[in-house]
């Protein structure tokens, strides 16, 4: 991996829809159908339906096939127009394919935005788990078009929002995130939360370090996501995973009160799918914990008013 790819500039902001001009072209089927004009008929499209399901054995192999059929070579762009889910498997596969190709994100949610598209991981679900399967392979540019957002529904946009609250929460010198329905992070804003991930990346590229501060509240959250079977978005269950961590650092009193009390303050602005805290509360607990012991993310970081401290979450 080139470490310079996770330099900050590597974000672009764009603040016009420009079509991709050289390489081939992986795009979410619903941003194909929206936005028609962006795309250069010229180029060879691959289209996916994003799920958690397409992140698969399957559609890696669909994806290589267009890739060879295409005669790409190594030299060659693969331009990326999705989501997180597009984002992580179309990496996947551009890392992968005849050991690695030029690679351009253009995310089109806010959850790529600010977070899936940033920091060079990749990842495909496997044997039930979610990201099991990855490597690291920054994209040589991240470009960033804020008006796709104006496009995204509610609940997609709510999944960005999640992931703003997390990073808020351990970096609260970043501008508050507005959660109320129909409100839309300007491109500031944006680039402001995209800049605070892409700092800690570049300075732990292989997430070893400091950079698992950006997992907190994801093994919870990935967890309650694979046992409830994908039932709510991402974000969702990593702002449940949040309120689980933290309440599980203040009993075992690693976390002061004062700051457990903020944090809950803070998570409790963000609105909860309806019947998520039952399912979760309905969980096995046995089964949780099995589960969280598999998870890649398993040990989390808690933020504490003097600092971080990291505890184990299990």
């Amino acid at each position: 991996m080139k470490s310079y790819y996770l330099a900050p500039e590597r974000i672009r902001l764009c603040d016009s829809l420009k079509s991709p001009q050289e390489g081939v072209i992986i795009c979410d089927e619903k941003l194909l159908a929206l936005y028609p004009e962006l795309f250069d008929k010229s180029l060879a499209i691959y289209p996916l339906k994003a799920s958690e399901k397409t992140k698969s054995w399957e559609s890696l192999a669909g994806i290589y096939e267009f890739l060879a059929k295409n005669k790409l070579r190594r030299s060659e762009i693969i331009q990326v127009l999705g989501g997180g889910i597009t984002c992580d498997i179309a990496a996947f596969a551009a890392a992968t394919f005849k050991r690695g190709c030029r690679l351009k994100l253009h995310p089109s949610t806010l959850l790529a935005m600010v977070d899936a598209a940033l920091g060079g991981k990749s990842a495909l679900n496997h044997l039930g788990h979610r990201n099991l399967i990855g490597s690291f392979y920054p994209a040589e540019a991240v470009i960033i078009y804020p008006e796709f957002l104006k496009s995204l529904p509610e609940m997609e946009l709510r999944q960005g929002k999640a992931e703003m609250l997390k990073s808020y929460l351990l970096c609260n010198e970043l501008s508050e995130v507005n959660l109320q329905a129909g409100s839309i992070p300007n491109a500031e804003q944006i680039m402001e939360y995209a800049l605070y991930k892409m700092r800690l990346c570049a300075e732990d590229p292989y997430d070893k370090g400091i950079r698992r501060l950006l997992n907190f509240g994801h093994s919870y959250g990935h967890v309650y996501e694979t046992l409830l079977d994908y039932r709510y978005k991402h974000g969702d269950a990593v702002v449940m995973g949040i309120y689980s961590e933290v309440e599980q650092s203040y009993r075992k009193g690693y976390l002061p009160e004062a700051d457990y009390q903020r944090i809950i303050e803070e998570l409790d602005k963000y609105p909860l799918p309806e019947g998520l805290i039952r399912d979760v509360q309905d969980l096995d607990k046995e089964m949780v914990t099995r589960c969280l012991a598999q998870d890649k993310k398993q040990g989390g970081m808690v933020p504490i008013a003097t600092g971080f401290r990291k505890v184990e979450v299990i």
